[in-house]
């Protein structure tokens, strides 16, 4: 019987999760579920746009409000790939439901100015912000007192893995690599 791997990926905006999550799907057949992306398609269907990312705030809180503070992992999990890296975890209920699998939490950081660099140069309409705009929204999903927004502080705490990704691709690559081969021996 095998083994269902599943990955929680956590971290700062601009910080890899995605390119991570790429990594896994393009060299290691992991299917990737965004929460993020979840909670924009919802946008989407609410407001009739994506809008930007404090709507899409409160469009999450809004989610787990009506349907439980676990309810965008569970549609994640609702892909059954025997592989499954799940980003974008924003709220403890979330990092739980994974843990609930017996998913492993990754944690990638890097610095604020790299992840600021990163968020610039990825050019998305919702990434169009200054410095110190950066810093306050990443202060608004640290530390919240709404129990259904996000908490992302407590999130990363609850980690059982950090890559600090302040290098080039390739070395986080090879971490990423020497994540899987401790916790999932794929060969």
């Amino acid at each position: 019987m095998n083994v269902r791997m599943i990955i929680g990926l956590v971290g700062e905006n601009g910080a890899g999760k995605g390119t991570i999550a790429k990594h896994l799907e393009n060299e290691h057949n992991f299917k990737h579920v965004s929460t993020g992306n979840i909670v924009r398609e919802y946008t989407i269907k609410l407001n009739g746009s994506e809008g930007d990312r404090k709507l899409q705030q409160k469009v999450g809180i809004d989610l787990r409000k009506k349907h439980g503070t676990r309810f965008l992992v569970k549609e994640a999990l609702r892909n059954n790939n025997e592989r499954l890296v799940i980003s974008g975890l924003r709220h403890p209920d979330e990092v739980r439901a994974i843990k609930a699998t017996h998913g492993v939490i990754l944690y990638v950081t890097a610095s604020a100015k790299n992840r600021y660099k990163r968020i610039k140069d990825r050019d998305s309409t919702r990434d169009k912000l200054n410095f110190k705009t950066f810093l306050e929204q990443e202060s608004f999903e640290s530390g919240n007192y709404d129990v259904f927004a996000q908490h992302l502080d407590t999130v990363i705490g609850m980690h059982d893995v950090k890559i600090v990704n302040n290098a080039k691709e390739d070395d986080l690559y090879n971490k990423v690599k020497d994540f899987l081969n401790d916790y999932f021996p794929l060969d």
